[in-house]
């Protein structure tokens, strides 16, 4: 992990692979900041650099995106600038659509017409109530697109993926945190001064409830124990299972946005009122973490349908469940005109993740 210094800019803790890191990258994109306007640095999930110390001090959940942002009343010459880390991906979204707007270039003196600056976040009550539900679903547990990238639905599965990258990933991890864990024994000594002792103390229990909360993974990534194996595969399933659920409910809100213009998937594809979007004609922040927990399913989806891509790979995984109504063309209408934005293709240039 590249280390932080002190400056009057925004710096973006992220890492390419990370599904909720990806957001705050896609509204950079829509928001059109520029590349001086925020520093991005890269925390390396693979190594577990996020479990680092230095790190926990930024953000002490370990989670990525970390935006770490100036305070404004602090940014005179006369003193040292001091600076607050927002860690939640909703936050970062709703800071980085608030910190620029026409109003606030006009105030700066720059060109809101060659690089604008829209306003993301839902413009009604009904707007917000309907990415609100939105949020719940793809940041909650039952269809968590971090745990589909590490489940499986079979123990066959589990064991096969062992030894590619979520196996790889899962010993990387452990390695660190039994790494960090040690490092932070060792250097705790009873002549530390109390608050020094109660810091060390607080930072191994954070090191030995992660590992306990890793455990499963571990049992059965690293130590093929059958009943973990058995374990995360029911798991994987029962999350499979609540994937066709957040779709279904991006599908009906996508048909009534639809019947309010007036019809159907191809008012939704053309981009007219109505579509493509969850809330009608012009992209808003739910359709940022919609669209990465979407692009996180397909590329699990990619890599479980050997050699099918995108949404025919999610279709054709659907199809192994009997009664699932697949992928709705107004859904896959709304995955396209998503990847057709620079933002979208600028993140995921490299491939899905």
């Amino acid at each position: 992990m590249t280390s932080a210094t002190p400056q009057s800019k925004a710096v973006l803790y992220s890492f390419p692979g990370s599904v909720w890191a990806s957001v705050p990258r896609l509204c950079l994109v829509e928001k059109g900041y520029e590349a001086h306007d925020v520093e991005i640095k890269t925390v390396n999930l693979l190594l577990g650099e996020n479990f680092s110390p230095a790190y926990l001090r930024i953000n002490p959940k370990a989670t990525l995106p970390t935006l770490v942002v100036p305070l404004a009343e602090t940014m005179s010459s006369e003193m040292d600038t001091k600076f607050r880390a927002i860690t939640s991906t909703r936050e970062v979204l709703k800071f980085l659509d608030q910190s620029r707007s026409a109003h606030i270039l006009d105030q700066r003196g720059e060109n809101a017409t060659a690089n604008p600056a829209p306003v993301l976040a839902p413009a009604t009550v009904e707007g917000n109530a309907i990415a609100e539900k939105f949020l719940e679903m793809v940041h909650g547990m039952e269809a968590d697109p971090n745990f589909l990238l590490l489940a499986a639905k079979s123990p066959e599965d589990v064991k096969k993926q062992a030894g590619a990258m979520q196996g790889t990933f899962v010993k990387n991890r452990h390695a660190a945190l039994q790494k960090y864990r040690s490092e932070a024994a060792s250097s705790s000594s009873s002549t530390e001064n109390p608050r020094t002792q109660q810091q060390s103390a607080a930072l191994i229990k954070w090191y030995d409830d992660k590992l306990a909360e890793e455990k499963p993974l571990v049992d059965a990534y690293i130590r093929g124990d059958a009943q973990a194996i058995a374990g995360l595969a029911a798991a994987g399933q029962k999350a499979w299972q609540h994937v066709p659920v957040v779709l279904d409910a991006i599908e009906a809100e996508l048909a009534g946005q639809g019947a309010a213009a007036g019809d159907s998937a191809a008012a939704a594809a053309s981009g007219s009122a109505g579509g493509p979007y969850l809330l009608g004609g012009q992209l808003s922040l739910v359709d940022l973490h919609v669209g990465a927990w979407l692009a996180r399913i397909l590329a699990v989806a990619e890599g479980m349908a050997g050699g099918a891509k995108g949404i025919d790979a999610l279709k054709q995984i659907l199809a192994q469940e009997s009664g699932n109504k697949g992928v709705g063309a107004r859904t896959e209408a709304y995955w396209k005109a998503l990847m057709g934005r620079p933002s979208f293709q600028e993140v995921y240039k490299d491939g899905l993740h």
